[in-house]
């Protein structure tokens, strides 16, 4: 049972309802329907909030409905009591931290805890996708519900759902099933093609269709799901960046659209690797002679185009030196005798071809990609290093056009100023 929205193109054309439909499962063996109406009581009195709450005693009956079914949160108990007239050994204090685990190897939901033994549970949480409320405050779980829901993940999860079961079903029906001849091509050739129009089309339309999930969010009360996509809007200059609200504050979400973690495939290019790579003679060059065993990691891009991974023509891999901003030495420079800011500003805003800024997310640190210092290693010594992360769409395909803007440059002497000035002659007091 799914609990997709009507069928209907998704583009990010058009606004989306205001109202948001949830489905909640209430899992507990004594006071399902109780903790149910409690919840439709008060969060289901939101005129924006469309509620579904469903309730099951039996945490057998639950497992089965989670693997069948879609839920937004699911409200677990932590222990299934005895019933008259059961054997001891049907009593089962562990029985909410099992279902946690089924979730977690089925599917994405927000799991409430709300328990009497909220202790118990304590070291499970992390907020806001799995929370613990005690049975002995009932008016934290509408609390509780209304923060798992502000989160606009089960938005997006359902969305991506509609998008791909669009995709396939108007592939499969308009071009498949109307071209047989053309498509009459073994399984795993058709399992390419259609898993490549799905990979192009999420980068396309969801950015869009997220940002206005986000703005509908916002406009029901959930305006924490905005911030999740702040960092997915463009930027193309210094001065744009610096005016935009937007980006006066420095979070996760401004890197985290950049980054593929952990890696969903195997070496390509964009790929951010952490160690200490050795470079193997090329005719006509040195090995590279560092050492490799260094006190700090050392971090690295992958350079190698796309096309040679795919057809397993990489024998040896390119990669490019990327260092942490302590390592930069304008950053030193600037941080030690306050020169070279505006030198410094540009390289991180992109203007400069021979570098390229990676911004910290979790066990990335800010990076400065110098294409000046690239390594040839081999394919066994590349895939031996810490694949930490990928470059996602579009940041991947500008590291390799940014190198091959840097290696393909032609050198020309700069326009003279008096050229400039006999066509657009500066102004009074200029130099």
């Amino acid at each position: 049972m799914s609990n997709s929205p009507s069928d209907r193109p998704i583009d990010g054309e058009g606004a989306l309802s205001d109202t948001r439909a949830f489905r909640i499962l209430v899992v507990d063996d004594e006071v399902a329907d109780e903790t149910a109406r409690e919840i439709e009581d008060t969060v289901g009195q939101d005129p924006n909030v469309s509620l579904e709450v469903l309730t099951e005693s039996s945490f057998t009956d639950a497992r089965t409905r989670l693997l069948l079914e879609d839920f937004d949160v699911v409200v677990l108990d932590v222990m299934r009591q005895r019933k008259p007239g059961e054997a001891p050994s049907s009593e089962n204090l562990e029985a909410g931290t099992e279902a946690l685990d089924l979730v977690r190897q089925t599917k994405f939901v927000p799991v409430i805890f709300y328990t009497a033994r909220h202790m118990e549970v304590g070291n499970r949480k992390a907020p806001p996708f799995v929370q613990v409320v005690s049975k002995d405050d009932l008016d934290e779980l509408p609390n509780a519900i209304r923060v798992a829901m502000r989160t606009g993940i089960q938005l997006v999860i359902r969305e991506l759902k509609h998008f791909v079961d669009v995709e396939i079903r108007d592939f499969l029906w308009d071009q498949v099933t109307e071209n047989p001849d053309a498509y009459d091509l073994p399984p795993e050739i058709n399992a390419s093609v259609l898993a490549a129009r799905i990979a192009e089309g999420i980068p396309g339309k969801v950015p869009a269709l997220v940002r206005e999930l986000a703005r509908g969010s916002a406009r029901s009360g959930g305006g924490s799901a905005g911030d999740a996509t702040s960092g997915l809007h463009e930027t193309t200059d210094t001065e744009d960046a610096e005016t935009d609200p937007k980006q006066s504050e420095v979070g996760a979400s401004d890197a985290a659209a950049r980054y593929l973690m952990p890696p969903v495939a195997g070496l390509e290019p964009g790929g951010v690797l952490r160690n200490h790579p050795r470079s193997v003679p090329i005719p006509g060059s040195d090995p590279h002679q560092g050492s490799s065993e260094e006190a700090d990691p050392t971090w690295w891009v992958v350079l190698t185009p796309a096309c040679d991974f795919a057809q397993n023509k990489v024998h040896l891999v390119l990669l490019a030196r990327a260092y942490s901003i302590e390592e930069f030495d304008l950053y030193k420079t600037y941080a030690a005798k306050n020169e070279g800011r505006e030198k410094l500003r540009a390289i991180l805003f992109g203007k400069n071809d021979r570098y390229f800024f990676l911004p910290t997310f979790r066990d990335i640190p800010n990076l400065v990609v110098d294409f000046q210092h690239v390594e040839t290693v081999t394919l066994g010594h590349a895939g031996d290093l810490e694949h930490i992360a990928t470059l996602a769409s579009p940041f991947g395909e500008a590291l390799l056009n940014n190198h091959s803007r840097y290696r393909g440059r032609i050198g020309t002497p700069n326009t003279t100023k008096a050229m400039v000035n006999a066509i657009v002659p500066p102004s009074q007091g200029s130099a």
